[in-house]
């Protein structure tokens, strides 16, 4: 699973994502909600790989940003997106 601060409905030019946990949390803001996104990013193929059996035919190129982040320019599915904020789930 990989970490972003992006929405399913509000999803930029790039998407940043994070491979740790401890990564998302150290570059967010203090009131900035941190989402789990089931997807592996695969580094020898620079893909996000989704981890859903049900969103197996979606892949995405990502470019690896050497400080604990990817960054996608195509949109992930909503399916993707984990409902729960990760960051009130860990302080809870």
């Amino acid at each position: 699973m990989l970490y972003t601060f992006a929405s399913p409905d509000h999803q930029a030019d790039g998407i940043r994502l994070f491979l740790r946990l401890e990564d998302a949390l150290a570059a967010s803001r203090q009131d900035q909600r941190i989402r789990g996104v089931a997807v592996h990013y695969d580094g020898l193929l620079h893909r996000l790989i989704p981890l859903l059996a049900s969103s197996r035919a979606w892949t995405a190129p990502a470019s690896n940003q050497g400080d604990g982040s990817v960054i996608t320019r195509e949109p992930i599915p909503a399916v993707l997106f984990l409902d729960a904020n990760v960051q009130t789930a860990c302080a809870g």
